[in-house]
């Protein structure tokens, strides 16, 4: 084993070879070899066909937005969409304080206060796949106030929730 101050012979750092650089200024001084440009360039040209390819591909150019918007994200204020709730049918509430007392009920797990609100018509149970308008989007309740377009309670509006809410249809 060599010291660490040592370098092994023909090392391009070691001094007493005479060849490569001796100091680390002496390392952007050094010429390329046609091999290494040609090399060089290859790897730039793969890397940009890579690259163009992928935006032709996927339907996308330079500066545009995507083609397609994410299905993870609900639908925002003007956007059509449907509801589709837990277990099978999507609920919304025509008021504000409706809306927030059913999720107190909902986060909570407290079926019988949910019973209690849907026998008083406090909220509404729509099937899944009930279409949609969303007329307000309220970011920090993660609440979305929507006109139903079909099915029961059609052209109603109410409040739900934005994790009921899909995009499409």
């Amino acid at each position: 084993m060599q010291p660490a101050s040592q370098k092994p012979e023909g090392s391009p750092w070691n001094s007493k070879s005479g060849k490569g650089p001796k100091t680390f200024a002496d390392v952007g001084n050094q010429k390329l070899t046609r091999g290494q440009v040609v090399g060089s360039l290859a790897a730039l040209a793969a890397f940009l066909t890579w690259k163009i390819a992928g935006v032709f591909r996927s339907g996308e150019s330079a500066g545009a937005p995507p083609a397609t918007v994410p299905e993870s994200r609900p639908p925002f204020t003007g956007e059509t969409g449907y509801l589709k709730g837990d277990g099978g049918g999507a609920a919304y509430a025509e008021t504000e304080d409706g809306f927030a007392e059913f999720m107190e009920c909902y986060g909570a797990g407290d079926a019988e206060c949910i019973k209690k609100m849907v026998y008083e018509t406090r909220i509404r149970v729509t099937p899944d796949g009930t279409r949609i308008r969303v007329v307000e989007t309220d970011f920090s309740r993660r609440a979305l106030r929507v006109r139903i377009l079909d099915g029961p309670g059609e052209q109603s509006v109410g409040w739900t929730s934005m994790d009921w809410a899909k995009r499409g249809r």
